[in-house]
């Protein structure tokens, strides 16, 4: 089993051999992975449980909805 510590060593590793300034965690990756996959259309079900979110509003935090969703309530 790989440790967060390990992984988040592993992954801040490779990302800042491309960009060394980058300033990012594993954290900073499940927000964005929440917001792909709400931006994207997938099952909001699906991707709630793979986030671990127990309620909507702890999962609608990491997600930050793209202008064309946003802009869909006024069309």
């Amino acid at each position: 089993m790989l440790s967060y510590t390990r992984a988040r060593e592993c992954t801040v590793s490779r990302l800042k051999s491309i960009c060394p300034d980058l300033n990012i965690g594993l954290y900073s990756l499940r927000a964005g992975g929440a917001t792909a996959a709400a931006n994207s259309d997938e099952n909001e079900r699906c991707w709630k449980r793979h986030g671990r979110w127990i309620s909507d509003t702890a999962k609608d935090g990491h997600v930050a909805d793209s202008l064309d969703h946003r802009l869909q309530v006024t069309k």
